[in-house]
């Protein structure tokens, strides 16, 4: 039973990465002064940082899936016992 609970948590970590992952889209936007310095104007994530928030949601999702139909499978066995 472990595994239902603990699958649908992570499935529910990924989604929630996905909500962080969409609020959070990386920007470009710069303001460029004379002297050749540049000051970031948009607040969100890095891109690398974005990209690993991405891959972690898929991750999770993945895991939890799979954590879910093993503890589903394994319920129903010991079930049919």
């Amino acid at each position: 039973m472990w595994r239902l609970y603990g699958g649908a948590g992570l499935f529910l970590a990924g989604v929630s990465a996905f909500i962080v992952d969409f609020r959070n889209k990386p920007l470009s936007a710069f303001q460029a002064y004379d002297d050749g310095t540049r000051v970031a104007l948009a607040k969100g994530l890095t891109p690398t940082a974005y990209d690993l928030v991405h891959v972690a949601a898929w991750a999770f999702i993945v895991a939890g899936v799979l954590l879910m139909i093993l503890g589903l499978i394994r319920y129903s066995a010991a079930t049919q016992r």
